[in-house]
């Protein structure tokens, strides 16, 4: 399996290596909501377990 980290301009212009895309952005926006909406479910299901015992 490979997995893609980046790209490489072919256009060969100076770029601000510190700014973000806009599909980046989007991209890391989705993955940590998906994170801490896995995190609050694990906190839910940690006291329904709690309640029961």
């Amino acid at each position: 399996m490979v997995l893609k980290i980046g790209d490489i301009d072919p256009r060969g212009e100076t770029a601000d290596f510190t700014s973000v895309s806009d599909k980046a952005r989007a991209i890391g926006g989705g993955v940590l909501e998906a994170l801490m909406m896995l995190m609050h479910q694990g906190v839910k299901a940690t006291k329904e377990v709690l309640e029961v015992a």
